[in-house]
């Protein structure tokens, strides 16, 4: 699918942003192509070029999650993104402003995909005779499924292991699991403004990311029967879930009712 013309605005180049256009990208198209290839970019390929070179471990996974597959351009070689290149500029041409006022990133968007949708209406795609839109829309069809929920975009992933207090930790801070994952290793990512961690591929944690507390705790995770493996925790009294429930408020928020209803509790 090398005839499609799709340009995204975002203010950063960083990892997040990578993947953020991955998507967008993905849902334009209708689907996941089996195989995707990318320039030597950092938030590619971190080092080496092509095939032979080391891919960017959050890339990675992210390939792994949709089911693609990362072939990266090899330099020197203009066979290997020739058509790519040459839609650059073309795209460059079309996109002209002059006369176009635009006050914001969305302004932008609104305006390059109307006009490049226009220019893919009026030009041909050689190996169908179709418009290239028209073609688009017929291989959509060869596509791998977009997946019910596109994975969210993250700037770190690391792998932790679940201490027995159901917590592992991540930049500075502890977060918990459901206590099920005791002793298991689990695949945590930094997204934008949460925390989601990961076993075999399969979401089991969200938590908000960068709070003031260093320990975030979702009490439903120490919660349920035991397994064959891990005997579920002990229930919390009373005095320590109505501390726990006032914690989760911050300071400037907490009502007087908040803490009337932790002086009855506690008697």
């Amino acid at each position: 699918m090398q005839e499609e013309q799709l340009v995204y605005g975002l203010k950063k180049k960083d990892e997040l942003s990578w993947i953020h256009c991955h998507n967008l990208a993905f849902k334009f198209l209708g689907g996941i192509p089996a195989v995707i290839r990318p320039d030597n970019v950092k938030t590619a390929v971190i080092k080496g070029q092509g095939p032979k070179g080391t891919l960017n471990r959050i890339y990675q996974n992210y390939a792994r999650d949709l089911g693609f597959h990362i072939n990266p351009a090899r330099a020197g070689y203009a066979t290997d993104k020739g058509k790519a290149e040459a839609k650059v500029k073309l795209v460059k041409r079309k996109l002209s402003f002059e006369g176009v006022e635009v006050k914001s990133i969305e302004g932008l968007q609104a305006f390059s995909d109307e006009t490049l949708k226009k220019e893919m209406m009026r030009l041909t795609c050689p190996s169908t005779g179709k418009s290239v839109y028209e073609t688009l829309i017929e291989e959509r069809k060869s596509l791998r499924p977009l997946p019910s929920e596109m994975p969210e975009p993250f700037d770190i992933i690391v792998t932790r292991k679940v201490h027995n207090d159901c917590l592992v930790n991540f930049e500075g801070h502890s977060y918990s699991v459901p206590f099920q994952y005791v002793g298991s290793f689990v695949q945590v990512r930094g997204c934008a403004g949460k925390v989601k961690i990961f076993k075999d591929q399969k979401l089991i944690a969200t938590h908000p990311r960068h709070t003031e507390r260093l320990l975030v705790i979702d009490q439903s995770h120490y919660e349920g029967k035991s397994t064959k493996d891990v005997a579920s925790p002990e229930k919390l009294g009373k005095v320590t879930r109505a501390l726990l429930e006032c914690f989760d408020i911050p300071v400037e928020k907490r009502a007087v009712k908040v803490y009337e209803k932790l002086v009855e509790v506690i008697g």
